[in-house]
């Protein structure tokens, strides 16, 4: 699936986490039916006409294994991060969460939003140590402690450029040949003369395609290089990204596409481009792939894609080590709340939705029949029109308990865990940033990035903006958070030797 900048992201073709705001509040109010109490759980996704049925049949199983039922909430995914802020800030009751991409794990529990369980899992939730791994709990681990559940999915996936696949095949483009963005010039400028009405790059994931090349960006535009890991000093500097070279070539080169026809020229207004992928608009998108994408991508578009590993041809003609870096495990989890009323009975929860490949296939793609098809393959033909469509099972617990969709292989999950098991892990794995003594710098920051999404596009000339933004910044203090980065990651470094 690919994940956008602007709505997400995770690992794949079409962010997945398009989703319609909810007003509801959470409660964990005792069910007028029982005695039993309804553990409110929050996620990303778009409203489902038919949850009432499917929570139905899911509290089925819930309800005797754990003594409680469950109420699975969605909130539109550009609503998802403020609303649930809100709701942990006015220490609102509710029980479980999303947490990762949208919805920062880290930032969650650094602002006490989520409640330590690190002593509870062997208690309440033991099988839970048999699906999640070690590397998996080191990655979410902060200060010691533990906030959250890691949804076993993709984590050691690689950045990649996605190509419908009918013009890359019309046009004859060489996988293979592609190592930088770059090399796809001849293809867009084919594409915008052939076929004018079309949209021949996608550039939701930004600077983020260039960067990614030679370094590994950590939040707030600070990041450092993939070398400084394995140049055997045991040191890293941390560097603003906006200001390396890398992403000096994506502003400049997102410019030129922008003013070829390349990119859209209405992108800036642009919040969600769904419609649009569906409608195979864009022929060239970026983001995650991972074992099964194809499936994926075709069951939010509606199209085939190939997927162009750029990256690994670039890192292979360079002869750069191929390092799997970053905190994915932090990606997807469920979290609880700290305003949760029963925290054992969330916590058995989660080891339900994670053990319980019955339950977790309910969540993830609905009911057999009404909701999707099971093919002669016996593999399942979701129904986009049939009032839950999800297309998204990394949300709602261990994936490798996911039914094969038609087109995924099927050793897909096999595939998924041998990927993930064999990875090369990071030295900085683990390792969270405490924003206590920035959070004024951090706040400036964020807003003013906010401000500047025109670098990302191309919509504008980089004389315009680009010595006021660098001015804005320094005065907002990205040299005082890159240092205090710096600071912070080689301490940790030293502490791990």
């Amino acid at each position: 699936m690919i994940v956008k900048n602007r709505q997400i992201v995770s690992s794949v073709l079409i962010c997945t986490l398009v989703l319609s705001a909810a007003s509801c509040v959470g409660n964990n109010e005792k069910d007028p039916e029982s005695d039993e109490i309804t553990l409110t759980w929050y996620v990303p996704g778009n409203k489902q006409n038919d949850m009432a049925a499917v929570m139905e049949e899911a509290n089925k199983i819930v309800e005797p294994a754990i003594g409680a039922k469950i109420d699975l909430k969605m909130i539109d995914t550009f609503a998802f991060k403020e609303k649930i802020n809100m709701m942990m800030a006015a220490s609102e009751q509710f029980d479980l969460v999303f947490t990762g991409a949208g919805n920062s794990y880290s930032e969650c529990a650094q602002k006490g939003g989520l409640l330590d369980i690190t002593d509870m899992i062997d208690k309440y939730a033991p099988k839970l140590r048999d699906i999640v791994t070690d590397y998996a709990f080191k990655e979410v681990t902060i200060d010691g402690k533990i906030y959250g559940i890691p949804n076993m999915q993709i984590m050691a996936g690689e950045r990649a450029i996605f190509v419908q696949k009918k013009y890359a095949e019309e046009y004859g483009l060489d996988p293979d040949s592609i190592q930088k963005p770059e090399d796809l010039e001849p293809f867009l400028a084919w594409v915008h003369e052939k076929y004018p009405d079309l949209y021949p790059y996608n550039p939701g994931q930004g600077l983020g395609v260039w960067d990614c090349m030679n370094y590994t960006e950590l939040e707030y535009t600070i990041g450092y290089s993939y070398l400084d890991l394995i140049d055997g000093d045991n040191k890293i500097k941390a560097v603003w990204i906006r200001e390396t070279e890398d992403d000096q070539q994506a502003i400049n080169t997102l410019r030129e596409w922008y003013l070829k026809g390349y990119i859209r020229p209405d992108e800036l207004s642009i919040t969600d481009e769904a419609l649009d992928m569906k409608a195979g608009k864009y022929v060239v998108t970026t983001g995650l792939w991972k074992p099964g994408f194809e499936a994926e991508s075709y069951n939010t578009t509606g199209r085939d894609y190939i997927a162009v590993k750029y990256i690994r041809n670039y890192r292979e003609a360079n002869n750069i080590p191929d390092i799997t870096f970053g905190d994915e495990a932090k990606n997807t989890m469920i979290s609880v709340s700290r305003t949760c009323k029963d925290p054992e009975k969330a916590l058995k929860f989660i080891e339900l939705v994670n053990t319980n490949a019955e339950l977790y296939n309910l969540l993830a793609f609905g009911i057999e029949g009404k909701h999707y098809t099971v093919n002669d393959d016996n593999k399942i033909v979701l129904n986009a029109d049939s009032g839950y469509y999800h297309n998204a099972s990394w949300k709602f617990g261990c994936t490798y308990n996911a039914k094969i969709m038609e087109g995924q292989d099927e050793d897909v999950w096999i595939e998924t865990k041998k990927l993930n098991d064999s990875a090369a892990t990071s030295p900085m794995g683990g390792f969270t940033f405490d924003t206590k003594s920035v959070v004024n710098e951090i706040s400036a920051i964020t807003t003013l990035n906010s401000q500047y999404k025109v670098m990302a596009c191309g919509a504008e000339d980089k004389d315009v903006y680009w010595d006021e933004y660098v001015s804005k910044m320094k005065t907002a203090g990205i040299e005082t958070v890159r240092a205090e980065y710096e600071r912070q990651m080689n301490e940790f470094l030293s502490s791990n030797q």
